[in-house]
């Protein structure tokens, strides 16, 4: 038996998540997805913790908020990491506007630009993805969390294949 899991995250996940070669992926393409007419969204790590919300860059290339009081807020890190992913959309932008292929443009997008990957695996190698991904203390932050609400969802949904994992991940929380 198989089961197929639609998942969302940035495409540094992405890249984990496909190291797993027993299995089959369907990936959002940034060849055919036009992302200066469909728009940007990008991830940031917690560890740098910029909150939720949509920022951009004014003509002047300086960050842009909604919410200036949320500006104030900001570390110098968080600041910094905004201002660039909003440069390389801008350059993404910039590139197709000079009639450069998106195939092409994308090229500058960061692995913190937002995609969707199906990803399908029999039970026993979802069993292997849970032991590496999501009980692993050192897996990175969001295939560790993104992993760990699949497992969770499965576990009830299929108590005798994947209980003894959940018990695992609940001991060790």
């Amino acid at each position: 038996a198989s089961i197929s899991v639609l998942i969302l995250g940035d495409r540094s996940m992405s890249h984990q998540l496909v190291r797993h070669r027993i299995g089959a992926f369907s990936q959002e393409s940034q060849r055919f997805c036009n992302y200066g007419r469909k728009g940007f969204q990008v991830i940031c790590p917690p560890s740098i913790g910029v909150p939720e919300g949509e920022y951009s860059l004014d003509t002047f290339g300086n960050l842009n908020l909604k919410n200036i009081g949320t500006l104030f807020s900001l570390s110098l890190a968080q600041r910094r990491w905004l201002q660039h992913r909003c440069e390389d959309c801008l350059e993404y932008i910039n590139l197709l506007n000079e009639g450069i292929l998106p195939e092409d443009a994308r090229s500058c997008l960061p692995n913190a630009t937002k995609t969707e990957i199906v990803a399908t695996f029999n039970l026993r190698q979802w069993r292997h993805v849970f032991a590496e991904r999501a009980l692993n203390r050192h897996a990175q932050w969001q295939i560790k969390d993104i992993t760990r609400g699949i497992l969770r969802e499965f576990a009830g949904r299929l108590p005798c294949v994947f209980e003894d994992q959940l018990e695992t991940l609940n001991a060790t929380n």
